[in-house]
């Protein structure tokens, strides 16, 4: 989200969708993305951070995220993995599914986030460019051929 509200954007978030939207790199998050992401668009329209037209530019813009819509770890067989996966590290079962992702597609994480940054650290997969943004990228990238 920091990288389309007003007044959050972070220059990171910014540069990895755009090297998404051009190609680049390929996203991956939870299935709930759309939801998490929708749910936090209203309450900013709720609270005045953003005004009704921005709401639903925001909410169309959405669609167009180039995210691959992980569903496995929604299956039922996923819940202990992510119950230990949530205690061991300190996290909420939401920000669990992130790591688990991570973690099963052997992919970089990247997030703002301080707990579940230090959880990818952990798993070896955070991503601290010394060479700042486009470091990141060409990180990224690396790992999405290796997936591919």
């Amino acid at each position: 989200m920091t990288a389309i509200m007003p007044d959050e954007k972070h220059p990171l978030a910014i540069n990895i969708l755009r090297n998404a939207r051009d190609g680049f790199v390929e996203l991956a998050a939870p299935s709930f993305l759309y939801i998490e992401a929708n749910n936090v668009l209203l309450t900013a329209f709720r609270k005045k951070r953003i005004d009704q037209n921005a709401w639903l530019a925001y909410v169309n813009q959405l669609q167009l995220l180039p995210f691959h819509a992980d569903t496995i770890s929604n299956e039922a067989v996923m819940q202990n993995k992510l119950a230990l996966l949530a205690s061991e590290n300190g996290l909420s079962l939401y920000d669990a599914l992130y790591l688990e992702l991570a973690i099963r597609r052997n992919i970089p994480l990247a997030t703002l986030d301080k707990t579940l940054s230090q959880a990818a650290k952990k798993h070896g997969l955070l991503y601290q460019p010394s060479g700042g943004v486009n470091e990141f990228v060409k990180q990224l990238t690396r790992h999405t051929a290796d997936v591919k």
